[in-house]
């Protein structure tokens, strides 16, 4: 056990009667709890330089809450100076417990880990155990420190802190070494984008590759941040695939954004014409195609005025078919009243014929008087004919054709077309089609009327 012991010191480099100073130093925090950000996902990854992170050991479990965790914390150099007192005592003993059951290879493999992102960061960002990474920021002291919870069962990753404070003070480089970490419940800067618009960049995927993404925030050796995307989305039938987006600038970012958003709204505003797919490229980047046509923010403009001058075209095209049907249901119309003004004509005449066949005289009676009707009945036609007629050209049937004249006049003020363009034009043409499809139902009911009449 005290072999064990002592070769865990020597490979820390940790000697416990000559303890390093830069282990007892510590910079107050001035902590604000209360401001941290209520999401625990890991959302902020930089490379944070080893002396600015001050090490916090507290009482607790991982699970604890923060509050708790930081108001129980002490400086790692409270653990090591082993004062007399009981509680020194005690931490004293804490302290030697975590170096007996630490293992040397699994801080090897973190150093490795570290080693190689230090040239390419993980693809997903997230790597393997960096929920133990308990890195937070005090953003008052612009200080980062690691808040160690006793009671765990594992400390690789705080021994391999350690570990790399004990040979900067040794080796006192000129050059400060540097760890990639996840900053816990740290807020998004929104240097690129605000977080609304994340989250609206979140919703806005989501609809088209039916899985949330994370979006990070992630910053180089030169403290240089670049947004992330990663996600999955489907490739083939239930066979997924991740994909990676990575904006460099805020230029960038709003282009990406303006692009999601205007798609987005196209195919949940325009329902039943736009539909966008999903593939990834070659470098593992997500695309949004319309058919075999990729959609990218260049040529979203081109893509919204060719759409539009197709729904003018579509517009066009109904007019001249919905013409067509209107003046079919106003002849229909006149040909029913002409055959409803036989028809009652028929009901008088059969009325007659009843009454008078029951006597000599009055069948004479109805010899005379149904010619007679019969001459009225065909002045009355043709007056309810030239009545109908006139009904006609006054009466206002259901226009099912598109009035373009306000939009087109609207339009030639205009440089360019805008996804509110799209909108009412789309729109319009919705409402028409309504319109051309109740005038289709107007004149199947008028055609069976007239035949039950001629009948």
């Amino acid at each position: 056990m005290k072999k064990d012991l002592t070769s865990k010191l020597k490979y820390l480099g940790l000697d416990m009667d000559n303890i390093p100073d830069v282990l007892y130093d510590f910079h107050a925090l001035n902590f604000n709890v209360s401001r941290l950000n209520n999401d625990k996902d890991h959302k902020i990854f930089k490379f944070v330089p080893i002396e600015k992170i001050e090490i916090l050991l507290t009482p607790c479990l991982r699970s604890d809450t923060v509050r708790e965790k930081y108001s129980k914390a002490a400086p790692l150099g409270k653990y090591l100076n082993g004062d007399e007192t009981e509680e020194g005592i005690e931490r004293y003993t804490t302290f030697l417990k975590m170096i007996s059951t630490f293992s040397i290879s699994e801080v090897e493999g973190i150093s490795n880990i570290q080693q190689e992102m230090k040239t390419q960061p993980p693809f997903r960002v997230k790597y393997n155990r960096e929920h133990l990474w308990q890195i937070y920021y005090s953003e008052s002291t612009d200080r980062y420190f690691m808040l160690v919870c006793t009671k765990e069962a594992t400390f690789a990753e705080f021994f391999y802190l350690l570990k790399k404070k004990i040979e900067m003070s040794i080796e006192k480089s000129k050059e400060t070494p540097i760890i990639f970490v996840p900053i816990n419940y740290m807020n998004y800067s929104e240097t690129f984008l605000n977080r609304d618009e994340i989250v609206d960049c979140e919703n806005y995927l989501w609809l088209f590759t039916k899985n949330w993404p994370v979006i990070y925030e992630v910053y180089d050796k030169e403290n240089r941040m670049n947004l992330q995307i990663i996600g999955e989305t489907f490739v083939y039938d239930s066979i997924k695939s991740t994909y990676k987006i990575t904006l460099t600038s805020k230029e960038d970012a709003i282009k990406f954004y303006k692009q999601v958003k205007a798609v987005f709204i196209m195919q949940t505003e325009i329902k039943g014409y736009f539909s966008f797919s999903t593939k990834i490229n070659s470098k593992n980047e997500l695309e949004l195609y319309f058919e075999n046509q990729k959609i990218c923010y260049d040529n979203l403009t081109e893509f919204i005025k060719t759409r539009y001058e197709i729904a003018v075209e579509e517009i066009n095209k109904h007019n001249k078919e919905s013409q067509k049907l209107e003046d079919t249901l106003e002849q229909l119309k006149k040909d029913s009243k002409v055959k409803e003004a036989e028809y009652i004509q028929k009901q008088r005449e059969i009325y007659l014929f009843l009454e008078c066949k029951k006597t000599f005289m009055g069948k004479m009676k109805y010899f005379f008087k149904s010619t007679k009707m019969k001459k009225k009945a065909k002045k009355d036609i043709e007056k309810e004919n030239s009545a109908s007629n006139l009904f006609n050209e006054k009466s206002e049937i259901i226009n099912s054709r598109i009035n373009t004249k306000p939009m087109e006049t609207y339009m030639s003020e205009k440089k360019y077309y805008t996804i509110e363009d799209l909108v009412v034009i789309y729109s319009m043409l919705e409402d028409g089609k309504k319109k051309y499809q109740n005038l289709l139902q107007d004149i199947k009911a008028m055609e069976l009327k007239y035949q039950n009449l001629k009948r």
